[in-house]
Parts: C-alpha cells; sequence; structure tokens
C-alpha cells in the first residue's frame, strides 16, 4: 500500500507542517508539493508511483480543514473519492511535548478495543476502507511488536468531534497530529457522520 499526499494549492506553512506530520504515520507515503498540479495531474503522479491512495490536504484561512481520500481506479484512469474527514483544528506533533517521531512505520492499523460510542464505530468502518487499514480489536500492549501505528479515535461529547490520535503502541508515546474532526463523509456509501 502506497499513500500518495499532497495539498491543496498555495499551502500555508501549518498545512505544510500537517502534511508532513500525517506522511510520518503512514507507511509509505509519499508526499509531494502540489504547485500548480490540477487533480488529473495528481491522478498520473499516483499512477506512476503505484500508489493506492491519493490523500490531499485542505485547508481554511491557513488551518487545516479537511483530508480527501480517493482510491486510484487503474483500469479507468480515475479517481474514486472514498471519503473526506472535515477538521476544526489539529495539534501538531511538535506542539506536543510528550510526542516521539515514529521513523518509517511499516504497519498502521486502527484501534477498535474499545470503541464506546456508536459514532467511533462508524468511523472506525469509514477510516478502515479510506485508508485501507486492519482494525486492532486487542489491547495496545498485543500491539506492541506487530504494529507500528496505531490510530485512536475518540468521541469528545462535550465538543461533538472525534479527535483522532496516534500512538507507537510499543512504547505508548504519541507519534504524530491530533486531529479534531466534525464531520466524515463516505463517498461510497453515501452517508455522513455525525
Amino acid at each position: 500500500m502506497v499513500y500518495l499526499i499532497t495539498t491543496s494549492h498555495k499551502p500555508s506553512r501549518r498545512l505544510r507542517s500537517f502534511l508532513k506530520d500525517l506522511t510520518s504515520v503512514l507507511p509509505n507515503a509519499k508526499k509531494i508539493n502540489r504547485g500548480k498540479k490540477k487533480i488529473e495531474d495528481l491522478l498520473y503522479d499516483a499512477i506512476e508511483l503505484k500508489a493506492s491512495r491519493l490523500i490531499i490536504l485542505r485547508e481554511y484561512k491557513g488551518n487545516p480543514a479537511g483530508i480527501d481520500v480517493y482510491g486510484i481506479d487503474y483500469d479507468n484512469e480515475k479517481l474514486k473519492p472514498l471519503a473526506s474527514f472535515h477538521i476544526r483544528g489539529v495539534r501538531l506533533s511538535r506542539e506536543t511535548v510528550e510526542a516521539v517521531r515514529i521513523y518509517n512505520p511499516r504497519i498502521l492499523a486502527i484501534y477498535a478495543g474499545q470503541a464506546s460510542h456508536r459514532l467511533e464505530e462508524e468511523f472506525i468502518d469509514i477510516f478502515v476502507k479510506a485508508f485501507n487499514v486492519k482494525m486492532h480489536l486487542g489491547t495496545i500492549e498485543e500491539a506492541a511488536g506487530e504494529i507500528d501505528v496505531l490510530a485512536i479515535p475518540k468521541w469528545d461529547n462535550r465538543e461533538k468531534i472525534i479527535k483522532l490520535f496516534f500512538i507507537n503502541p510499543s512504547t505508548k508515546r504519541l507519534g504524530g497530529p491530533l486531529i479534531k474532526i466534525t464531520r466524515v463523509i463516505d463517498h461510497e456509501a453515501n452517508k455522513s457522520i455525525p
């Protein structure tokens, strides 16, 4: 699985930092500068790199505002919209004192062992399809040694958002951005949460 990640046109410094953070937690992620490339150009870049997913980060007023995930239809040379994640804000790894960068991860999974809210369960299903990763149903300790990065979603009832953070299960230390997600659109199922 190869991810090709880029940004919207003329990215802010913060969006470029978010791109770097997200690239660090996705296995086999390749980031490219968008420049003046149209989405069709990005499709051909993805095909050339044999990517399975194209991820485009969006911004609003200089801050990360969304993640759009596309599948690559190699037969028809088309992008297939899979999911869109609307973001209220992010905390970059450099802004988190206890965060430790995860280098060259090979396996990413999403933690489904203690989903405590219906929206967490729905989010996990969409994340699995969009990023083509497995669910980890055991404990965090059981993930150590076999999973390099564990994505953990938590529903925040007060803020009405899903907080997504990434940890190294071997050390249980944060290793990537904290993403505050307000809405997720599953383009294949034509539904959204919350």
